[in-house]
């Protein structure tokens, strides 16, 4: 969709979708965990838990710009 679609990220943000909406969209099209953290629609539960499952999978570290 945002490769080869009409619309482009600052077209989306500018819709109105729920924050769990634009949470999961975040986490499809892949954000680093750094930057999901700084999503102002990110609840802090939900970064929570997505930091808790990168580190059980090996993929965070503390001070990972991951």
């Amino acid at each position: 969709m945002l490769d080869a679609g009409p619309y482009d990220l600052n077209d989306i943000c500018i819709l109105e979708f729920s924050e769990e909406d634009e949470e999961q969209f975040a986490q499809l099209i892949g954000y680093s965990l750094c930057g999901f953290e700084e999503l102002s629609y990110v609840s802090d539960e939900t970064y929570g838990r997505a930091k808790i499952r990168a580190i059980e999978c090996g993929y965070y570290q503390d001070g990972d710009g991951i």
